[in-house]
């Protein structure tokens, strides 16, 4: 099954001397307001399929309580 997730990514080139050059990276997941900031492309990423896992796992045991409310029984998964 697949879950769809919005990420709102925004980048900033910083100059601090006497530094070089560095960017920051801002991530909003745009269905729960979540926000991150970090140095690489490969941290946000990181921190999007974290986002997704965590919204997929809530959004099943979501269903398993509304399952559990209208007195049907939620699969099994083993």
């Amino acid at each position: 099954m697949k879950r769809y997730g919005s990420f709102l990514i925004r980048c900033w080139l910083v100059r601090e001397p006497p530094q070089d050059e560095r960017s920051v990276f801002s991530v909003e997941h745009i269905q729960t307001g979540e926000r991150m900031r970090v140095e690489s492309l490969r941290d946000a990423q990181d921190w999007i399929v974290a986002a997704c896992r965590a919204a997929r796992r809530e959004q099943g045991e979501g269903r398993e309580s509304r399952e559990a409310a209208d007195g049907r029984a939620a699969p099994s998964r083993k």
